[in-house]
């Protein structure tokens, strides 16, 4: 939020007889009013435009960057998690994925974890899998092992190193997004998402 401007003193120098200035002093005044309301409406134009660009506010039926809806196939990717191990979107065809799109610095994607953590409790991994990338590129692969050791994380993590952060529109975090099993995109959003409200997305994928 920009900082508010004090007004003028009402025995500011441009209202002083002798100086010269009193017969400018009113537009004087306007000057910085002007100058303050223009940088408003940038900023606004700014904020609008970011606003735009993550897709509203990011609910289901956005539309990702790359024109990706929910009920199109998802983004692809393909990464290496921090164990080492080779994931990629298809070879979790078959299995609900939940993907977290995060950043260890994050608080919202902090508390997000015991959110995910419930949701793992509640579904065998031959069904649901949950994945979390750290979108942050100036983060490290120690710092992301070592944020997921400090919440006791039990699903896999990975750093984004083939763009998913973009593809998925996550211009806040966290993101997330939950991809059927034939994957499909069924639903992102971005910002703080609780176990229950996760799992009652969940529950109709598995059922169809």
């Amino acid at each position: 939020m920009a900082r508010r401007i004090s007004e003028p003193s009402q025995n500011g120098r441009s209202r002083q007889r002798g100086t010269g200035r009193g017969t400018i002093g009113a537009h004087d005044n306007l000057t910085p009013i002007l100058v303050v309301m223009a940088f408003v409406l940038v900023v606004v134009a700014v904020i609008y435009g970011l606003y735009l660009r993550g897709g509203g506010d990011g609910g289901e039926g956005d539309q990702l960057p790359d024109g990706t809806g929910t009920g199109d196939p998802a983004p692809a990717f393909s990464l290496t998690d921090l164990d080492g191990n080779a994931v990629s979107l298809q070879s979790l065809r078959g299995k609900v994925v939940v993907l977290d799109l995060f950043a260890t610095w994050c608080g919202p994607c902090q508390s997000q974890m015991a959110e995910l953590g419930e949701v793992r409790e509640h579904y065998p991994t031959s069904e649901v899998v949950i994945l979390s990338i750290d979108v942050d590129t100036s983060e490290t692969a120690s710092q992301a092992r070592e944020f997921k050791s400090d919440y006791g994380a039990t699903w896999a993590f990975a750093m984004d190193t083939d763009g998913v952060g973009e593809r998925y529109g996550a211009s806040a975090i966290p993101t997330l997004a939950i991809i059927d099993r034939a994957g499909k995109l069924a639903y992102r959003d971005q910002g703080l998402e609780d176990a229950d409200a996760l799992i009652a997305r969940i529950d109709p994928l598995l059922a169809a």
